[in-house]
């Protein structure tokens, strides 16, 4: 299985803030101040074999990282 990643650190944006009423306080806006992607290749261990008809439950399931990678800026 491929996995992709995305996630931001974000920072309030100016003027951002509720200034008064009962959401005081309260961000409404937000400022990306770095992005990352990431791309990881997994396997899982232990799902049994195919069986015709009534398959076996998986419960032992270990994923396996394979490879891990931070992806490059465009």
């Amino acid at each position: 299985m491929v996995v992709y990643t995305f996630g931001q650190t974000l920072k309030p944006a100016p003027r951002s803030r509720v200034t008064s009423g009962p959401f005081f306080g309260l961000c409404t806006n937000y400022q990306i101040t770095a992005e990352v992607v990431t791309r990881s290749v997994v396997r899982f261990d232990g799902v049994p074999a195919y069986k015709q008809g009534n398959p076996e439950p998986i419960n032992k399931l270990h994923p396996v990282i394979e490879s891990f990678s931070v992806l490059p800026t465009e």
